[in-house]
């Protein structure tokens, strides 16, 4: 083929469906970069060491809640059951860990969170209940049984090196940064190089398509909330260990926080459509305005709004950008 030639179809290959690959998913990562630089140009404390690692270490359960949060949304569902998930992981893993030692916590708050997303799973795929009614139910059920373990206290008095994982290092890394790396490698291995990370798209995307081609919908579904279940364990862990006890309101607020971080960084609420790399880019998103407000003492009322307004011009970039690779 002459170079003229190749370099026409070439062209042409970009402007149809090559090209979005290119295009779509840039509107988070430039509204990110152009955040980070104001703040680092506005807030002296900002832009350092320190502080690039508080933002890391303090974002880093709510990167591993959006991480398993993904799943349901890819699926075409929503789990709002993380938040009482964490809490109940927290006093479950203070519990046992005062008796028994730090491991035996981790892997008990492990199992609890995979428990309640079983649970959830049962509902969804056998009994084919609405995944919001489900898991906002759940939400309040494993909220009453944390309250009712702990008698409404908190778990108290925890072992020596107990809040070691909350704020150790690795070299100038903070260890919830760690962890959420694996959260994440975890995921972008079942999501992109795995069948059931093929599956999940699949039943997303039309889950009556996927049922007439063979796949196993209820087994998916089932094994997707299981995967949400167990990062909110995981979630949870790292969250006693930073606050050093265990604390049944500990994960309030932050089911609501998870979606957001995944419907920012570009996955469908409709299911089917999104990747992994762009969750990772909405939770850093918010981290890092949530603390650059912070440090400009901008009150915490002002600080919804801002953080609402944001959201939207994120979300509208990213489509305006999606939209126009779409027409090129």
């Amino acid at each position: 083929m002459a170079p003229e030639r190749f370099g026409l179809r070439l062209a042409a290959e970009l402007r149809g469906h090559e090209w979005r690959l290119y295009v779509v998913g840039l509107g988070l990562p430039l509204l990110l970069a152009t955040t980070f630089a104001y703040l680092a140009l506005t807030t002296p404390r900002f832009a350092s060491v320190s502080n690039i690692q508080d933002v890391v270490r303090q974002g880093a359960p709510l990167a591993i809640l959006a991480f398993g949060q993904t799943f349901a949304i890819l699926s075409g569902g929503i789990d709002l059951s993380v938040g009482g998930t964490v809490g109940l992981a927290s006093v479950v893993d203070t519990t046992i860990a005062k008796q028994f030692g730090f491991a035996q916590g981790a892997i008990a708050a492990i199992a609890a969170g995979i428990a309640v997303g079983a649970v959830n799973g049962l509902f969804i795929a056998r009994f084919r209940v609405n995944p919001f009614i489900v898991t906002l139910g759940m939400l309040s059920i494993v909220r009453g049984i944390s309250l009712t373990i702990t008698g409404g206290s908190y778990v108290q008095g925890m072992p020596p090196g107990f809040s070691n994982l909350g704020f150790g290092f690795l070299g100038p890394v903070p260890l919830p940064a760690l962890v959420a790396v694996g959260a994440f490698a975890l995921a972008f291995v079942l999501l992109k190089l795995t069948p059931f990370g093929r599956q999940v798209f699949a039943v997303g995307g039309n889950r009556e398509a996927a049922r007439l081609s063979g796949l196993p919908v209820s087994r998916v579904l089932w094994a997707i909330y299981m995967v949400s279940g167990a990062m909110a364990g995981i979630a949870g862990v790292v969250l006693s260990s930073r606050v050093s006890s265990g604390q049944p309101d500990l994960g309030q607020g932050l089911e609501l926080q998870s979606i957001a971080a995944v419907v920012l960084g570009g996955v469908s609420l409709f299911g089917g459509q999104g990747s992994i790399l762009g969750v990772l880019f909405g939770v850093l998103f918010i981290s890092f305005l949530q603390n650059g407000l912070n440090l400009q003492n901008v009150p915490s009322f002002l600080q919804l709004t801002i953080i609402g307004g944001a959201l939207i011009l994120a979300v509208t970039l990213d489509r305006w950008l999606t939209e126009r690779a779409a027409r090129v």
